[in-house]
């Protein structure tokens, strides 16, 4: 009898053991019913650079961008550009219609652009009047010029230029950086004649893309590409130079 009773007080202190340790069940968490997801149009750009961020989510009704430098957005798919170069991490928070958020983030390296060569490719020999650039008949002197964040740099000069001698390419990774910098959508190129009567002046200049002629670059995700100015549309001959550049981290 005494076996019995001692067996059922043991059951019943084991049972009341486990009661007493067991935790209580918390709240279940429910996952955001979004999926962040987006893509950035270049993962290496340039200083001043356009960059887009296509947002692909789903089942998200409103976001926040964080683009690591200061900036942010709530729009869905913003454009931004990073004024100095470094290494920046974006961040999207996609909110379902409760409030919750998934989160991506994605790093954006932003460098400095540097003209690489210049290819001048085709130009006219005669100007708008019909006549040749060159006063002796030897073929005009030709300097190319771009516009840095300092002013004007001369590059590039041709002497006695001959239809025979295109394309001519040149290059300039010899030049200091600071020489070459270029800023995306805000440099000009000139091209001038020196053969003209005088010193330089209106008259000697062949031809200028200025900033708001400057074409959309042609360009890898590595931030390497090109300028082609062509044209312009009724002028003679066949304007054609190339400005190839690539992107410094």
């Amino acid at each position: 009898m005494k076996k019995i009773i001692l067996s059922l007080a043991l059951v019943g202190t084991l049972a009341c053991s486990k009661e007493e340790n067991a935790q209580p069940a918390g709240p279940k968490v429910t996952p955001s019913a979004a999926t962040a997801a987006f893509t950035a149009q270049w993962n290496v750009a340039a200083e001043q650079e356009n960059i887009t961020f296509t947002n692909a989510s789903k089942n998200a009704v409103r976001y926040e961008w964080d683009f690591g430098d200061g900036q942010a957005s709530i729009a869905t798919s913003p454009t931004i550009k990073y004024p100095s170069k470094g290494t920046y991490t974006v961040r999207l928070l996609a909110y379902d219609a409760e409030g919750k958020a998934s989160t991506l983030e994605q790093t954006i390296k932003v460098g400095k652009r540097y003209v690489k060569e210049i290819k001048l490719a085709g130009l006219s020999f005669v100007n708008n009047w019909g006549l040749p650039w060159d006063d002796d008949g030897t073929g005009p002197d030709v300097s190319l010029r771009y516009s840095l964040p300092q002013g004007w740099v001369g590059t590039v000069p041709l002497s006695n230029l001959q239809p025979a001698q295109l394309p001519f390419t040149s290059s300039f990774t010899t030049l200091t950086l600071g020489n070459r910098e270029i800023v995306p959508g805000r440099f000009d190129l000139l091209m001038v004649d020196m053969d003209g009567p005088g010193s330089f002046s209106a008259y000697d200049v062949m031809y200028q893309w200025k900033t708001t002629d400057v074409p959309a670059p042609v360009r890898d995700e590595l931030g390497r590409g090109t300028y082609t100015f062509q044209g312009p549309v009724g002028s003679p001959g066949p304007w054609n130079v190339v400005v190839s550049y690539e992107t410094l981290l």
